[in-house]
């Protein structure tokens, strides 16, 4: 699946987990998270947000490859290590 056919797809009953950090670490509400879900109904395609006022908040969708070579590239440009 390309990458401009993810945003064909609804995420009507997708469930987001959020990982945070920053602002005051993981609390719940903390504004500093990410959010992932997968879009229901279609494999390997996911959405991602933020927990950011809902006003300016968005979801962008990214394939399960394309979240697998920005991790890995973001985790290299960081210094970090699994």
């Amino acid at each position: 699946m390309s990458s401009t056919d993810l945003y064909a797809l609804s995420t009507e009953g997708a469930t987001f987990t959020a990982m945070c950090g920053g602002n005051g670490g993981d609390a719940d509400n903390d504004e500093s998270c990410l959010t992932v879900a997968e879009i229901p109904g279609a494999q390997d395609a996911y959405a991602l947000g933020d927990t950011k006022k809902a006003d300016v908040a968005g979801v962008i969708r990214m394939s399960g490859a394309e979240l697998d070579r920005f991790a890995v590239r973001w985790v290299a440009r960081r210094g970090l290590s699994l």
